[in-house]
């Protein structure tokens, strides 16, 4: 029988954020359960009444207590998003994309008392494209997980059997995107700042604040840049040596206005931006819309 458990999110004393999930386990009439804590017995208890053969967790955000993950005479599995032992944690595709990784992965691993620790039942490796958002990778390299863990469930007595411990010795970690990390260090190399934009894209988004004159703007969301930035305007830029990190320059070519940002080590140039409660807009438009000037700083 399947059933499935989702995390009780209370935005009010009784109202729920359901997902796309729970919303088609409502509509197919599957049961839901959303307990508030999974240790609490009286969940247990009705869930031990189930024959449950095999758990399957995918993107929960909670550690799976052991009094839950022991029900099914399988256990439980998790599709985790790096090759493990790499990048055990809460954002390894984030992560991955922040690190300039070429390639991660997926893997399919008992559920364990530890973080991502638990034996290695299946993997499958995935390039990461060098423009490529958190968003855009998770949408392309999805379903080559979903199959992953299929093939898992197929013939689950087999990868039990043939299951491999992880190396704690070549284990690294990522964590939960803290609202400090999603600030852009203009002091930083053009590339670092590249890949942290579409790392954080399509959520929490990057961030930088503006200074206009006098005025800081706050909240400035980034959603697209580019690192690769022709030679001609390169050297246009380069005019001006003696800016100071996260300096804006503008140049018009093509009839089109384009922005650039001084790094630490050079340029980049801004694509999508959003400024505090307005639509997410393209460089031109932005500037069109006397949002920035030249010579205003991020900071």
């Amino acid at each position: 029988m399947l059933f499935l458990i989702q995390i009780k999110f209370l935005i009010e004393q009784e109202n729920l954020n359901h997902t796309s999930v729970s919303e088609f386990a409502l509509e197919k009439q599957i049961p839901l359960y959303r307990p508030e804590n999974l240790k609490d017995n009286i969940f247990l208890n009705e869930i031990s009444q189930y024959n449950i053969d095999i758990g399957v967790v995918f993107s929960y955000g909670k550690i799976i207590p052991e009094e839950l993950y022991n029900i099914p005479l399988f256990g439980c599995i998790n599709l985790h998003g790096s090759l493990l032992p790499d990048l055990r944690g809460a954002s390894p595709l984030q992560t991955a994309i922040i690190k300039g990784y070429k390639k991660s992965g997926w893997t399919v691993q008992k559920v364990s008392k530890g973080l991502d620790e638990g034996d290695i039942l299946d993997q499958v490796e995935f390039d990461i494209f060098e423009d490529e958002t958190t968003g855009e990778l998770l949408e392309r390299v999805l379903p080559e997980g979903i199959n992953l863990v299929l093939r898992v469930l197929d013939d689950v007595q087999y990868f039990l059997n043939h299951a491999r411990k992880q190396d704690n010795t070549k284990a690294t970690y990522c964590y939960k995107i803290q609202s400090e990390l999603t600030y852009i260090d203009w002091k930083k190399n053009t590339l670092d700042i590249h890949n942290l934009v579409r790392a954080l894209n399509p959520n929490p988004v990057a961030k930088t604040k503006l200074k206009n004159n006098e005025q800081v703007i706050n909240n400035i969301k980034i959603y697209k840049t580019n690192y690769k930035i022709d030679t001609p305007y390169i050297d246009q830029l380069n005019k001006n040596i003696d800016i100071l990190p996260g300096t804006i320059q503008i140049i018009k070519h093509n009839k089109r206005n384009h922005f650039y940002v001084k790094s630490g080590n050079g340029w980049i140039e801004i694509l999508e931006i959003q400024y505090p409660n307005k639509k997410k807009l393209d460089a031109h438009d932005f500037i069109n819309g006397n949002f920035v000037q030249e010579g205003d700083i991020f900071i």
